[in-house]
């Protein structure tokens, strides 16, 4: 019976439904009423009464039925929601939105769960114990909770596939050496895990790792994750210094990477324009002079400044000394735009000696703008590329 997303309202008398019934979704209507899980017909296989207006409670009978997915989420679920009583037979729970709350106590729920989703309820309390989480978990969503301690990654069950604690409390370092090969999603955002974190035993086949807006610091080493990986987020942390892979700087791992918001101390390595990378701190202050060396057309793979620093973003206050480039000419076309604009002390002016356009000699520059504010004296034309 699947009448999902009709605009039905009112109550549901449950007590009516065929006792044979196997599949039932009432899900996206706004149908309400207190009612017990155990009222639903034994029979029922797979229950979808998500987004309406219902009020459920969990008795001890429901132990007894054959369930196999459940789904209440966008529901209000009772607070003395006890997962002992959930049916043994259960694979696949969501009680994303019910509204719930206290202690979360995993060791309670069904052995054969495949999918558990406690997204956006305001569980509390301690999550030290994940160890008890059922053998045969693939799905894990914990996000937009109020979860508070340290987090124990060591031991999750060996076939997850997607770990979510985004925007929890959780807090002190994380071991992620020994997590299970099957992991392809690991979403650790809005927490306050922190100290440093080593990467170089991922999960080979782990395509996101989402972890911004922590409280990361030391060294961020990118040199070693496995190219299966599509997104790495590591934005708005503390990290001072990055490492990157020979994959990564030239584009040929298809990789996209933010690292927004960290505060890298200057010179950082030759950070392609995929790698989103905002602010830094430059150890060198002469001049105090901001300039902005922006990208216009694609990056320059194994090319890199000296004593400055790939800017993306905001600009670092950190004088232009040059750029020198790897072995080899480089075909891929480049732009560069030296400006003050959005920096401070812009009244010291860089001079021609400053300048090493010979360093480019190697490259195929398309565009090159120096704005009158910045450049004192005459400019050294002569040793730009032919391009």
């Amino acid at each position: 019976l699947n009448l999902a997303s009709n605009f039905l309202t009112g109550d549901v008398e449950f007590s009516c439904v065929p006792p044979g019934l196997q599949f039932l979704d009432l899900s996206d209507n706004a149908l309400q009423g207190s009612c017990y899980i155990e009222e639903l017909p034994q029979s029922l296989v797979f229950v979808d009464l998500s987004q309406n207006l219902f009020t459920w409670s969990l008795g001890q009978g429901a132990v007894n039925m054959s369930l196999v997915d459940l789904d209440l989420s966008g529901n209000t679920v009772v607070d003395s929601f006890n997962f002992s009583w959930l049916p043994p037979s259960l694979k696949v729970l969501r009680l994303s939105t019910c509204k719930l709350t206290g202690k979360l106590k995993i060791g309670l729920l069904p052995p054969l769960l495949t999918e558990l989703d406690l997204s956006a309820n305001f569980f509390n309390g301690s999550l030290t114990h994940l160890w008890e989480l059922p053998r045969t978990l693939k799905y894990f969503v914990l996000r937009l909770n109020a979860l508070t301690s340290s987090v124990d990654l060591t031991n999750l069950p060996s076939g997850l596939l997607t770990l979510d604690l985004y925007n929890n409390e959780f807090y002190g370092s994380l071991d992620l050496t020994t997590l299970p090969l099957t992991l392809t999603k690991l979403i650790l955002d809005y927490n306050s895990f922190s100290k440093g974190l080593s990467l170089l035993s991922l999960p080979p086949n782990l395509a996101l790792l989402s972890a911004g807006f922590n409280a990361w610091s030391g060294i961020l080493d990118l040199s070693a994750v496995p190219q299966s990986l599509l997104m790495v987020d590591f934005s708005f942390s503390s990290f001072d210094r990055v490492v990157l892979s020979r994959g990564i700087l030239d584009g040929t791992d298809g990789m996209s990477f933010n690292l927004e918001g960290n505060t890298f101390v200057c010179p950082l390595p030759p950070i392609p324009s995929w790698v989103k990378v905002s602010s830094c701190v430059g150890s060198d202050m002469l001049a105090t002079v901001g300039q902005q060396l922006r990208y216009f057309i694609a990056p320059l793979a194994g090319c890199g400044l000296v004593n400055g620093t790939w800017d993306i973003g905001y600009p670092c206050l950190q004088p232009w000394v040059g750029i020198t480039c790897g072995p080899g000419p480089s075909s891929v076309p480049l732009g560069l735009s030296l400006s003050p604009e959005k920096c401070s002390h812009t009244s010291v002016a860089l001079t021609r000696s400053t300048l090493n356009f010979s360093a480019l000699s190697m490259v195929l520059l398309t565009t090159l703008t120096l704005h009158s504010s910045v450049f004192a004296g005459s400019v050294p034309m002569a040793k730009l590329p032919r391009s």
